[in-house]
């Protein structure tokens, strides 16, 4: 469960961080275009890192109940709102990064 806390808090910091790096890159994008394409393709990356930190608590979850069952309720109502706010916020950013690539 530790691990699971631990790739789940920087899953979020990496969506977070994207959402920055976004918000930066649509800012500065008029009068720093260079580093703002930079700062868009950081924000790009961070999205990746959150996607392999998810793709890890979700292989946990799946090692845990194949070797000792049901995972206790309290791990899967962390887990369930943790998702939750993540998939919301990734998606937030990546419109972000979608919307700068376009304009």
């Amino acid at each position: 469960m530790r691990l699971i806390k631990h790739i789940t808090d920087d899953m979020m910091g990496e969506v977070h961080d994207a959402k920055h790096r976004a918000e930066r890159a649509m800012e500065f994008k008029p009068l720093y275009p260079d580093i703002s394409q930079r700062e868009i393709d950081i924000a790009a990356q961070e999205l990746v890192h959150a996607e392999k930190d998810h793709k890890s608590a979700m292989e946990l979850i799946e090692e845990f109940k194949k070797t000792k069952g049901e995972p206790p309720e309290y791990m899967m109502e962390f887990w369930k709102e943790k998702h939750e706010d993540f998939m919301e916020k990734y998606a937030r950013a990546k419109c972000m990064i979608d919307l700068f690539n376009k304009s």
